[in-house]
């Protein structure tokens, strides 16, 4: 091999074919990955006409907790004590 085949070799080294550190491949774009899979048409997530499965809220509940509101604000000391409740929400966890 030449001198300008040596050289041509060390110019194509980085961190993914040698044993340098990626900090030494510079400013250089990597390569993005080609797809492994090919591409099926459909768009991500759940599709269209598919039923789909969600656990039911339960009538025979463990525990019931009640978050109540506080008497002042933990960040800026405000009296909430006249301060009417906005929102109420209903939550399960299985176990």
């Amino acid at each position: 091999m030449g001198i300008i085949g040596e050289f041509e070799r060390r110019l194509g080294l980085n961190s993914g074919n040698s044993s340098k550190p990626p900090s030494s491949d510079g400013l250089r774009k990597k390569l993005v990955p080609q797809r492994l899979r090919e591409v099926s048409g459909n768009k991500s997530g759940g599709q269209v006409g598919h039923k789909g499965q969600t656990l039911m809220m339960t009538d025979t509940l463990d525990a019931v907790v009640a978050h109540e509101v506080p008497d002042q604000c933990t960040g800026c000391g405000v009296d909430l004590s006249g301060v009417s409740v906005v929102a109420t929400e209903r939550r399960q966890v299985f176990d």
